[in-house]
Order: structure tokens, then C-alpha cells, then sequence
């Protein structure tokens, strides 16, 4: 789904909402709870997290959690979607060194067998 104001990507259980206000994330919210209760699911509220990616950065710096239905999430800096890191301020840098990391783990635990 995607409008001006609410996009909703989804790829398996990973589920990205995004939207202009925390007005459309409650709509968006409440649709996702219904739809997942017709099938018998139900939203993971330790699990779900919510990133605000904006440039007024000082409007939203003491806000920790998002009280959204019946649900209260916590706020995180990054999280890691479909594989990419994304963050607050959209640093690839953040990224680029992500994937360095696992690079190297997966080098050195291969290393032994490869001297072998």
C-alpha cells in the first residue's frame, strides 16, 4: 500500500511501516491489527520498534516510546530490515561498516579450514 501520507512494505513477517505523522501510523496500526486478527496473528510489541527520520531532529529528541492503540513501542536509532541497516540520519557509513563486520566474522571462521 502507498499513499502520500502511509507506505506499508511487507516481505514475509517483516513488516515496514512509514508514515508522515504518528496520526497515519495509528490508522496503518489498527488496519494491521484487524487484518492480522482475521488470520489469527497478532503484533509482537516487544518486538516492534519505531525510528523517526526527520530534520527537526530537536522536536523529537526526549521522545522514547510511541503510545500507538493499545500498543507502546520503543524508539531505536537503527534496526536492521531486509538485510540493510538503516538509521536515523540515513549514514551509509553505518551500513558500509555492517557489512565489513560480517565479512570478516565470516573470514576468520572459515580461516582455519582454509590454512588447513
Amino acid at each position: 500500500m502507498h499513499t502520500r501520507t502511509l507506505q506499508i512494505l511487507a516481505y514475509a513477517d517483516d513488516v515496514n511501516l512509514i508514515g508522515r505523522s504518528t496520526g497515519w501510523l495509528n490508522v496503518a496500526v489498527v488496519q494491521m491489527e484487524e487484518g492480522a486478527n482475521e488470520v489469527g496473528l497478532r503484533i509482537n510489541e516487544e518486538k516492534t520498534k519505531y525510528m523517526i527520520n526527520t530534520r527537526n531532529k530537536v522536536r523529537f529528541r526526549d521522545e522514547k516510546h510511541l503510545q500507538i492503540y493499545n500498543y507502546e513501542f520503543e524508539r531505536v536509532g537503527e534496526f536492521r530490515y531486509l538485510g540493510s541497516m538503516i538509521t536515523e540520519n540515513s549514514d551509509n557509513n553505518t551500513e558500509i561498516k555492517a557489512r565489513i563486520m560480517a565479512g570478516n566474522r565470516s573470514y576468520y571462521s572459515v580461516l582455519p579450514l582454509l590454512r588447513s
